[in-house]
């Protein structure tokens, strides 16, 4: 069975100092975590493009209270858009929805109106996600109604499916470790067969930045190139102030 031809939904904010990111501003500033944030959303873009499939940019609204807000989305709307040179099509669009279950739901079903014969979506802040572990979640749901990329922490980092699936995202507690066990389950409620895709992290608390620092100090391959270099400048301003980490110690990324 051949796959479907995917709309790729790239959930994203505004990278809006003091708006995003908060869960690391004991170890980063509000404007150290726009700049990661930015960074790694690029290269996501950047790497999404290259599958050849229709990109659809998916934004929220934590500009809109901001003085300098409109800006701040215009000059991030258009990176993305610059980046997305080899995508066929690419469009941004403003989320819609009174809670994120609310606004995924919205964004595909607005995806299928427009011809999509499947959607996949995820999230920005992945750093070492390749062209090849969504190329894999696309092939999956030639098989499978739903395809659901687990993250460390008890959710998942991608979400594809076959034809709009409204409950999925109703009702569920996205601030939970239990996210994808109750995805699975709502599936199998529903008898939608779901497939798993490889597990990776997204960068939300401290940890999970010590974690990136270590892949970039690595060298891991799959880093982009303006995350590996962001968190290189970040690496090395904590290195000379120490005291912006607890107990007065720099993390160096060791």
């Amino acid at each position: 069975m051949d796959s479907p031809q995917c709309s790729i939904i790239l959930f994203t904010r505004i990278p809006v100092p003091g708006k995003i990111k908060t869960r690391l501003h004991p170890i980063l500033s509000p404007e150290e975590c726009a700049f990661l944030q930015e960074a790694m959303a690029l290269d996501l873009a950047e790497k999404l493009s290259e599958l050849g499939l229709p990109i659809v940019l998916s934004y929220s609204d934590e500009w809109s209270s901001e003085e300098a807000g409109e800006a701040l989305r215009d000059s991030f709307l258009a990176k993305v858009e610059e980046v997305c040179v080899n995508a066929p099509s690419f469009v941004a669009i403003p989320q819609r929805g009174g809670d994120l279950g609310a606004r995924m739901d919205h964004a595909m079903q607005d995806a299928f109106d427009s011809g999509a014969e499947a959607c996949i979506l995820m999230g920005s802040d992945l750093p070492d996600i390749m062209r090849h572990d969504v190329e894999v979640a696309q092939r999956a749901l030639a098989y499978s109604d739903v395809v659901l990329g687990p993250t460390d922490d008890g959710g998942y980092w991608l979400v594809g499916v076959r034809s709009p699936f409204p409950e999925l995202f109703e009702g569920k507690d996205y601030g939970s470790g239990g996210v994808l066990t109750d995805a699975v389950a709502t599936c199998r409620a529903h008898e939608r067969t779901v497939a798993l895709s490889r597990e990776t992290f997204d960068i939300d608390a401290p940890e999970d930045y010590y974690q990136l620092c270590k892949q970039v100090n690595k060298g891991d391959f799959r880093l982009g190139k303006r995350t590996v270099a962001a968190v290189g400048q970040l690496m090395a301003v904590s290195a000379a102030d120490s005291e912006a980490y607890p107990s007065g110690e720099a993390y160096n990324g060791a």
